[in-house]
This record gives C-alpha cells, structure tokens and sequence, in this order.
C-alpha cells in the first residue's frame, strides 16, 4: 500500500486530509487547525496532514510566539507523535520557497511533489483547508 493511501483496513471509518497553508500567528487559522487535527485523532480514524505554502513556516523550529504573546504552535506540533499522528506531509516547492530543509522543521515529514499532494487529496474521503 503506497504511504499516501490510507489504511482502512481495518474499520470502515472515513480518512481525513488537514491543509494546513496559514502562517502560524497571523490570525487564529493555524491554531485553529492544528487544534481540528488534534481533535480529530482522538477518533482514531485514519487522517494526514499537509502543509503548503505559507503553512510551512508552522513547522519551523525555534518560534518564538512568546515574544508576540501568542499561544506557541512548536509546542501542540510536537505532541503530534503522542496523538499517533504520524502521516504529516509538506509541499516540496513551498519548502524550497521559503529556503526551508527538513532539518529546519519540528517534526519528521514527507515531501511531496505536485503529483504527490494531487495523490494525497485524491486518496482521502474528506479534506480540510486551515
């Protein structure tokens, strides 16, 4: 089974793709889905996370949201190992884009290509946009 498919195998629950494209602490959108994916794996139902585009900068290490007295997005990112969320992705170009290397990032991904992302979205029942 190819790491972008879901595994449904075992109950018939629907799968569920997060985007996650806001910059982490303009507004309330990043926070807001990062709290729907932590929400949404407590069903233990299949789902992944993708960040795109300006998304990409919530995976950054060292924030420093305490600095702008926000709520730090680095610290809910990294409970995503104890919340079995394993399947989290990211968008090659928008990395490349923002001068960004894997090692700069909290969490261990998958970088997709155009194809890859228009896989993902395809192989999911239901996809959410933060």
């Amino acid at each position: 089974m190819s790491p972008l498919v879901p595994d449904n195998s075992m109950n018939n629950t629907k799968s569920t793709l997060f985007i996650l494209r806001s910059t982490p602490y303009q507004g309330h959108r990043a926070l807001e889905g990062i709290e729907a994916v932590l929400a949404a794996s407590v069903f233990e139902q299949p789902l992944g996370v993708l960040f795109i585009g300006d998304g990409v900068w919530q995976l950054k290490k060292q924030q420093q949201a305490e600095q702008i007295e926000r709520r730090n997005l680095a610290a809910l990112l990294s409970s995503f190992p104890l919340y079995d969320i394993e399947s989290v992705y990211v968008d090659e170009s928008s990395l490349e884009g923002k001068h960004l290397h894997s090692n700069d990032l909290l969490l261990p991904v998958s970088t997709l290509s155009a194809a890859g992302m228009a896989e993902l979205v395809a192989n999911h029942d239901t996809v959410l946009t933060f």
